[in-house]
């Protein structure tokens, strides 16, 4: 069983998140997680990695996070619109929105 949980990566991150809900450390965590596991199973550096982006609020259990838009795209985006987003209202909400 254990090796299979070892090939499962997005299991082993909700181990990782588990264990973070539960107050524990990354070194307790880790050492814990290679008790049961096997010695040395689970690198240092990929549990500091998962704790970290938990202290920073992020839950996300994919390990890439969405791509941002290009500096170039940025530019001509709000260069084109003013820096605002199409559609963007500039009036009270009590006014009605412009018409299109």
């Amino acid at each position: 069983m254990t090796e299979n949980l070892l090939d499962d990566h997005h299991a082993l991150r909700g181990v990782f998140l588990f264990m973070f809900l539960q107050g524990h450390s990354s070194n307790e965590a880790r050492r814990t997680m290679c008790e049961v596991l096997g010695a040395d199973t689970i690198p240092r550096t990929t549990i500091k990695f998962w704790f970290k982006r938990f202290e920073e609020g992020n839950y996300n259990l994919e390990k890439t996070e969405p791509r941002k838009a290009s500096s170039q795209y940025r530019r001509r985006y709000f260069n084109d619109t003013g820096g605002r987003a199409p559609g963007y209202f500039t009036g009270s909400i009590f006014d009605s929105p412009p018409s299109t």
